[in-house]
């Protein structure tokens, strides 16, 4: 798929826009490059640690860039409260606010050394896109651990590859949506680092 041609047909839609993470500051990176190529800026998924209210600056710039909390540990243990909070917050965000959500399949920052290894995802971004009738697109990024660091003293570049999408008659099984981002990844620190 050409970039360009993805986000000028999904871009302006609801969709699932899926991605590897190694950085606090992937999502709105991410959606930065994103409206590059034609997309409108979306909501994200964010670890309920950064609206704690002892740091109020900090959860009110999330919550300005499009983030909402998520509670990873209760979600993980398989916790019903909080996968339907989740849910009914994706599903008012698609259906309702009709923009786009941003979630991180692998539900946290990926250790470093690992940074282009896509592991043990999870299938919330699928039963999201379903649940909504709305695209799964994946993308990946690279650069983006070292570039706050960088951008400090001088210029840093992050890449931010669209690779698939997935129409909602389409969308793909956990292992597919996978190997898929695992392309894109590999993609992206190849055109990043090469």
């Amino acid at each position: 798929y050409d970039p360009n041609d993805i986000m000028a047909t999904y871009g302006k839609i609801p969709t699932v826009r899926v991605c590897n993470h190694h950085n606090l500051t992937d999502p709105p990176v991410v959606d930065l490059a994103l409206q590059k190529v034609g997309a409108r800026l979306s909501y994200f998924a964010s670890m309920a640690e950064l609206f704690d209210e002892r740091r109020p600056r900090i959860a009110s710039t999330i919550a300005k860039l499009g983030g909402f909390p998520v509670d990873r540990a209760r979600m993980t243990a398989g916790e019903l409260p909080a996968v339907v909070r989740f849910m009914k917050a994706s599903r008012h965000i698609l259906e309702h606010l009709e923009e786009s959500i941003v979630i991180f399949p692998q539900a946290g920052i990926t250790k470093a050394g690992k940074a282009g290894v896509i592991e043990d995802i999870n299938d919330g971004a699928i039963l999201i896109a379903e649940r909504s009738n709305v695209p799964i697109i994946v993308c990946g990024i690279a650069g983006n651990r070292r570039a706050l660091l960088k951008s400090l003293t001088g210029r840093s570049t992050v890449t931010v590859l669209v690779h698939d999408v997935f129409t909602p008659d389409e969308l793909p099984s956990t292992s597919e949506l996978q190997d898929s981002m695992q392309i894109a990844t590999q993609l992206a620190h190849q055109y990043h680092y090469n």
